[in-house]
């Protein structure tokens, strides 16, 4: 069996497409106009041409009716660094491949194929920790798992990797997940481009306990829990850094469009929700994490539509227990029987040139300082840092409730500044469209707020300090 120059070029890494290919007796024959030299690290200089393998010739049918999981097994234990496994179109039964541990550069793709888990209890394929320089590209990894169990599609926990556009559906867990969260050692440098994970029992794109993972143009669709998430584990001395979400979508999530814990130097740039059972995001901690604090967190250029559509959760995008956060040109609209956006026990918060909207009847306001005991389990510090509000737009057609902005935290707790300037907008119900409650900040200002109606933004009980 051979594969074209052209799905080779497009499916393996520039680094393996280069060379003549000396070819093992079990292996693809790949064109010798593919000429060059491998090269790898500074180190090792310049390194064998790789060998190309094909599950074919170790016996997988991928005929949609013959278990592969032994002949895949085989042709993965046959796996060396500097190689290439090849799926060929077609459906491949399998029960559990077995881990890829111990290797460096080696390419697994495949063209129109998808892995088929038979046991929902079982993971798809573990790539370990040890391994170094992995690209997974092209496979599907398919099920029809109808309950939550412990079956993630493809467990990643190899560090300077690529996972490029695979698609998981149909597990009883994670449909990707990167990191190991029971490990010190983290997973590091993993991008997962074009990915696309739909109808997973648990998150569609998981992490932990990795720094420096970029999600690119990934979607996720109808997931069982989140639709992306990265999370920290303080049980286990680990955190969640430098992850970035870039320009991807959540639709229909089982619970949160996205949710960062424990997290540090994270972001979340460009992407939108569309319906979400919980929160459209969540930047969050729980009773677990009881000294725990997300760190250095930007929220930009993104939108958040139809979320919380159980009750429970406490706003659309909630922004809690974390320290130097700031979301900018953001839109939340039409949040279910809650808040837009909610803040609690929060340090050097921005929300800056932010909007809200409401377009139905309901219960809503758009910023609202969640004046509860806690929060996921959780209780706040007593003491709290400067809050400021830079821009904010908001067009209540519909809410049953007018405020703006609602900063009444409870009687205890104290804010050290609140600094509010360029809040405008429309609400069809009268009132406050600012609820300070000056006594509970330290220091303040109110500026340049103003109301399409005419009607006083700010009145009564809740007159704050340095109005202008």
């Amino acid at each position: 069996m051979s594969v074209s120059r052209r799905k080779f070029l497009f499916k393996v890494p520039v680094a393996l497409a280069a060379a003549p290919v000396t070819v093992a007796a079990a292996s693809v024959v790949i064109p010798t106009v593919l000429a060059g030299a491998v090269t790898g690290s500074a180190s090792a200089g310049t390194l064998s041409a790789p060998t190309l393998l094909n599950v074919r010739d170790y016996g997988a049918l991928g005929d949609g009716f013959t278990n592969d999981t032994t002949a895949i097994n085989n042709a993965i234990a046959a796996l060396t660094d500097h190689s290439a496994l090849y799926f060929p179109p077609g459906k491949y039964l399998t029960s559990g491949l077995s881990t890829l541990s111990n290797r460096k550069y080696v390419t697994v793709f495949g063209d129109s194929a998808v892995l088929n888990q038979i046991s929902q209890a079982n993971n798809t394929w573990v790539v370990d920790r040890t391994c170094e320089n992995i690209t997974v590209r092209g496979l599907t990894f398919g099920g029809a798992a109808t309950s939550r169990l412990n079956g993630v599609h493809l467990r990643f926990r190899a560090s300077k990797s690529v996972i490029e556009n695979c698609e998981f559906y149909g597990c009883s867990d994670f449909g990707l997940q990167i990191g190991d969260h029971t490990n010190a050692i983290p997973t590091q440098d993993v991008q997962v481009i074009s990915c696309y994970a739909h109808n997973t029992q648990g998150d569609g794109f998981h992490v932990n306990n990795a720094d420096g993972v970029i999600f690119e143009a990934c979607t996720a669709r109808d997931t069982g829990d989140d639709s992306f998430a990265a999370v920290g584990y303080e049980a286990y001395a680990n955190t969640v850094k430098n992850v970035r979400f870039l320009n991807c979508v959540a639709y229909n999530a089982g619970w949160r469009g996205f949710l960062l814990q424990y997290a540090n130097d994270c972001a979340i740039i460009g992407c939108r929700v569309n319906g979400a059972q919980g929160a459209g995001l969540e930047v969050s901690a729980n009773a677990s994490y009881s000294t725990i604090f997300n760190e250095d967190i930007t929220i930009k250029n993104s939108e958040f539509f139809d979320t919380c559509a159980v009750s429970g959760p406490p706003a659309g995008v909630g922004l809690f227990f974390s320290k130097r956060l700031t979301i900018e040109n953001c839109h939340v609209e039409d949040t279910v029987g809650t808040n837009n956006y909610a803040i609690f026990d929060v340090d050097d918060l921005t929300v800056k040139k932010c909007s809200e909207r409401f377009t139905r009847p309901g219960y809503g306001r758009g910023i609202h300082m969640v004046d509860i005991s806690s929060v996921n389990g959780r209780s706040p510090r007593t003491n709290w840092g400067k809050i400021q509000i830079d821009g904010f737009d908001f067009d209540h057609q519909q809410s049953s409730n007018n405020e703006a902005i609602y900063f009444v935290p409870q009687a205890s707790i104290t804010v050290s500044a609140i600094l509010v300037e360029g809040v405008r907008g429309f609400s069809a119900v009268t009132g406050n469209y600012l609820s300070i409650h000056s006594p509970r900040f330290t220091t303040g200002k109110i500026g340049n707020c103003t109301s399409m109606e005419g009607r006083p933004v700010y009145t009564g009980a809740f007159i704050p300090f340095n109005m202008n």
